[in-house]
């Protein structure tokens, strides 16, 4: 009876160490899908908030498009009513038709002034005309020029004028009575030693169409 009990309840421990490590083995098991789960569920999550990020960021970008877009169409129809006005304005000039670039662009009035070597004579009254002409059309351009550069002279002034207006090496050639190398070298010393222009890469004519 002694061995029996005995035995007995060595089944009895052996069955509670099983089920003791059952239990174990399951809070285990319990605990790694539940940690799986987690991060499974955290994983779903940030890829749905990056999946979010990624089309806010495409809608806004897709936004910002179509304003620039807008902006472009508006600022090409600002552009197109500001020239037609300016040109409005050039035809007003007293000296308009005495400049044959001011009239066509500037390849045809080379095209047709190719062969001549006329001199364009302007006029003081003239070229005071130029200059306001200019400055009605350019937010009062030689008025700024002057106080941005206030060592530049009148005639000076009346060079970058008929620059800003985009005259021809041609025409000007003509109304300097020099030739059109000459005009380039006078561009460049413009540039260089009174408006005190450094930039390799940028020219007179481009400097004053922006300025």
């Amino acid at each position: 009876m002694y061995e029996k009990t005995k035995l007995k309840n060595e089944l009895n421990h052996l069955k509670i160490d099983k089920q003791r490590r059952e239990i174990e083995f399951l809070t285990l098991g319990l605990c790694f899908v539940v940690a799986f789960a987690v991060v499974f569920i955290a994983w779903q999550r940030r890829k749905r908030q990056m999946y979010k990020q990624l089309w806010h960021e495409q809608s806004l970008r897709l936004e910002q498009t179509e304003q620039l877009l807008q902006q472009s169409e508006e600022l090409s129809t600002l552009r197109e009513k500001e020239s037609l006005l300016r040109e409005s304005l050039f035809r007003r000039m007293k000296s308009f038709h005495k400049i044959p670039s001011l009239e066509k662009d500037e390849e045809a009035a080379e095209e047709d002034n190719e062969n001549e070597n006329k001199r364009i004579i302007l006029s003081d009254g003239e070229w005071e005309n130029i200059r306001q002409t200019v400055d009605g059309s350019y937010d009062k351009f030689s008025v700024r020029l002057q106080k941005a550069f206030p060592e530049l002279s009148m005639k000076d002034v009346y060079f970058c004028c008929l620059v800003k207006i985009n005259v021809s090496i041609k025409d000007l050639s003509d109304i300097y009575c020099i030739s059109r190398t000459s005009v380039s070298h006078k561009k460049q010393r413009m540039k260089r030693d009174k408006l005190g222009l450094t930039d390799t890469t940028e020219t007179l004519d481009d400097f004053l169409r922006r300025f």
